[in-house]
């Protein structure tokens, strides 16, 4: 059986589109933090073990639910040229894996209206950052999409 050998032009392209993930990933983790803190602690009361706290338990909500791995390997992976395309399914990859994590915590992540809030800005998010990542990677002088 034959291997596949990328050229090194389509390895190069493949690595910005992991750089640019993740970045994505870092901005989502810090805006999700940031509106989950709003959510959770509208007082505003700021604390460096309440931020640690809520960055752990969005990176326990990456990589539990496989979000990290489904969305590394779409911007790799994906093949469109409209900017737009990749975000939208990025926010609903942000919507889907949230719901498995839902089930698996037989539906117990926040409260009803909490959960409807978070879930609503972090699509937005998700979708924001991709559309910047793919913006990025659309100007650069490589083809973004073959």
């Amino acid at each position: 059986m034959g291997r596949v050998e990328l050229s090194g032009m389509n390895r190069m392209i493949r690595w910005k589109r992991l750089v640019v993930w993740a970045m994505e990933l870092i901005g989502q983790l810090v805006l999700l933090v940031g509106a989950l803190f709003l959510i959770v602690r509208p007082s505003g009361n700021t604390t460096i073990g309440g931020i640690v706290t809520l960055s752990l338990a969005i990176l326990f909500y990456f990589c539990l639910t496989g979000y990290v791995l489904t969305t590394a390997i779409s911007r790799v992976c994906w093949n469109s040229r409209r900017i737009w395309s990749y975000p939208s399914f990025n926010a609903l990859l942000f919507w889907v894996h949230f719901e498995i994590l839902n089930q698996l915590f037989s539906r117990q992540i926040l409260t009803k209206h909490s959960r409807a809030l978070f879930v609503a800005c972090g699509m937005g998010i998700a979708f924001l950052t991709s559309l910047l990542g793919s913006s990025v990677l659309k100007h650069q002088s490589l083809p973004l999409m073959k």
